[in-house]
């Protein structure tokens, strides 16, 4: 099992050691904007 998630990048996920991008960050004028990072992490 350990392979094929690894294969997929998904391991981290599994054992946790993989964070979520933070929902916001700051966009070019300075304002908070919604991180599409975070949006393709979910």
């Amino acid at each position: 099992m350990i392979p094929i998630l690894r294969t997929h990048k998904l391991l981290g996920l599994v054992e946790g050691t993989m964070q979520a991008p933070p929902t916001h960050i700051d966009g070019p004028d300075g304002q908070r904007v919604m991180n599409p990072e975070y949006d393709n992490w979910v």
